[in-house]
């Protein structure tokens, strides 16, 4: 209600958001049923895929052009892996009867729940309310213990380095890779006299339990007055950081060119190009709508801010990333790889 305008049916879509994620919440196992149960993962292949699931989703087509987008083409002998199963089932049915309205509020309502600590307060205080009924408590943080989390989150290695140059000595150090040491030798000891293990089994496991890294309190060039290792952690950190969501904007680029494409030819003649805009192509039109979205304009502040903790790239590199990785984005505009905004060696994961 305190996001939107129209609440004239603010009960109706609660009620329906709170049975559907109702009727999902009874197909998900406890931890103690994980524990106990068998394990169910399936291996079959991929022609038989759709043979596996009762269900109208069609999950080969799925997982096909999924991984057509990585110009990866799925052969009908080739293993696939499937977990969950009854889950995936009842989760399709469940999705299929409901309302594209429920599906669409569950979304949204998912994802405003997940980011109101970074909202007005106005907003917080209803979360609060939330957190009453649903976990008992009665207040959030205070902003001080939620401020120092957040700078702890983001510049922990930083933050870690000033404690332990104050409060950390090299004997807990060396006391901790004892203790360590004699946990992991009582492991080994364990195995070796435990009776359900066959010799195959305990080998592997003493192996294994050997190769543990070990992690005490801090790296060892924190205890270290040279911060030429910390600052580096810093400086490859957007690139690290930004991976992921870098290999998404690949992927979602594409996806969406393709989609795009099949739409056009389904629906000739349709999109029409505006005045002024006759002399670029569909195609260029479509490349030049996805930078004209990220167009922004910031502060160097900012812009610094956004390196230091965004899990995106800045605007500008969500553009010509991409672009430089796409051979339709070369045809469209008659680009030569390794020129320009053409990166000769393309990357793409799919």
């Amino acid at each position: 209600m305190a996001l939107g305008n129209d609440t004239s049916m603010i009960d109706h879509d609660v009620n329906d958001i709170f049975e559907f994620e109702k009727n999902i919440s009874k197909y998900h196992w406890t931890d103690d049923e994980k524990r106990a149960r068998y394990d169910e993962t399936v291996r079959t292949t991929f022609n038989n895929l759709s043979l596996t699931f009762n269900t109208t989703f069609d999950f080969a087509d799925y997982v096909r052009r999924s991984y057509l987008l990585g110009n990866v083409t799925l052969q009908d002998t080739d293993i696939v892996a499937v977990s969950e199963i009854e889950y995936l089932n009842n989760v399709s049915l469940i999705l299929q009867r409901a309302s594209p309205r429920t599906i669409q509020n569950y979304m949204v309502w998912r994802f405003i729940l997940s980011r109101t600590s970074d909202m007005p307060q106005h907003i917080r205080i209803i979360r609060q309310r939330f957190d009453r009924i649903f976990r008992g408590t009665n207040t959030e943080r205070p902003r001080t213990v939620r401020c120092g989390s957040f700078v702890n989150r983001i510049l922990g290695f930083a933050v870690s380095k000033l404690y332990i140059k104050k409060y950390f000595d090299e004997n807990a150090f060396n006391e901790s890779l004892e203790m360590i040491n004699n946990i992991r030798d009582a492991f080994i000891e364990m195995l070796q006299g435990s009776t359900w293990m066959d010799v195959e089994s305990k080998t592997k496991a003493i192996e294994k339990a050997k190769s543990i890294d070990q992690h005490i309190g801090y790296p060892d060039y924190l205890a270290s007055d040279n911060n030429t290792k910390l600052d580096e952690d810093y400086a490859e950190a957007d690139g690290n950081l930004t991976q992921g969501e870098d290999i998404a904007d690949n992927g979602g680029l594409r996806g969406a060119f393709f989609a795009y494409q099949k739409w056009a030819a389904n629906n000739k003649n349709v999109d029409k190009r505006l005045p002024g805009l006759q002399k670029y192509s569909s195609e260029q039109l479509f490349f030049i709508n996805y930078a004209y979205n990220w167009c922004i304009k910031m502060t160097n502040a900012y812009a610094v801010n956004r390196l230091r903790i965004d899990v995106h790239s800045l605007n500008q590199f969500r553009v010509t990333g991409p672009t430089s990785n796409f051979d339709e984005f070369d045809r469209a505009f008659g680009c030569t790889p390794g020129q320009g905004n053409s990166r000769k060696d393309k990357c793409s994961v799919w």
